[in-house]
């Protein structure tokens, strides 16, 4: 991220509506754990911070994963 200009990288990490692989979590086979490691990661950033995961992907915000990202919203469950 690149603090104070509302800019975040993420490589393959959040998506427009979905979550990515996080291969530097050494239980990388444990999604409920992925999905917390997500949630935190966003909770502290500014809801207009702007989100680019990789060329292939739309830009998105923080604000819009918080409010329509199913993982991070709630809606998906964990174990």
């Amino acid at each position: 991220m690149f603090a104070g200009q509302g800019v975040a990288f993420g490589g393959d990490v959040l998506f427009q509506g979905s979550i990515g692989a996080d291969r530097t979590l050494p239980t990388a086979g444990d999604f409920d754990t992925l999905v917390k490691k997500h949630r935190a990661r966003v909770a502290y950033a500014a809801r207009s911070t702007h989100r680019y995961s990789g060329p292939w992907t739309r830009k998105t915000t923080v604000g819009r994963e918080r409010r329509a990202n199913p993982f991070l919203t709630g809606a998906y469950r964990l174990g």
